[in-house]
């Protein structure tokens, strides 16, 4: 019998960056993401961070709700610096000011309410697998993208 094969088992090896300080987090996320051929590196620290993402050029960061806003804010505009990667932040509540910082600051998207880490992957393969798709595509056909 064959698998049921979706094109979000299809994905490239991508290298997930996750900004945390919460260990069970990504105790959690780490091996979902391994199972779908990502290499998972973890940063507690915004600084080893932001050199992760310097040498790794991920291709997804997830930035976990720790970290004060302004420095959520700081970190997220410097990360899009520097990386053409995803940007995936997860949010306590609906703050609309705190979301509409990062959006600003080049967040791709804002999660928001408590975390589900099969949504969290579901959602992280969406836009991997939209990545590749686009880097795929014609220059002439991304102006509709």
């Amino acid at each position: 019998m064959i698998p049921w094969k979706t094109e979000m088992d299809a994905v490239s090896h991508h290298t997930i960056l996750i900004i945390s300080q919460d260990v069970k987090m990504v105790a959690v996320c780490e091996p979902l993401f391994q199972q779908k051929n990502c290499t998972v590196v973890s940063e507690i620290m915004p600084h080893h961070a932001l050199q992760a993402a310097r040498l790794l050029l991920p291709s997804l960061i997830i930035m976990d709700r720790g970290l004060p806003h302004a420095e959520r804010v700081s970190l997220c505009r410097e990360l899009r610096a520097i990386t053409r990667g995803t940007i995936l932040c997860l949010i306590a509540g609906p703050g609309e000011e705190e979301i509409l910082d990062l959006y600003c600051a080049g967040a791709d998207e804002c999660l928001t309410g408590a975390l589900n880490p099969m949504a969290l992957l579901v959602k992280s393969m969406v836009w991997l697998v939209r990545q590749e798709w686009t880097e795929l595509q014609p220059a002439s056909t991304q102006q509709y993208v």
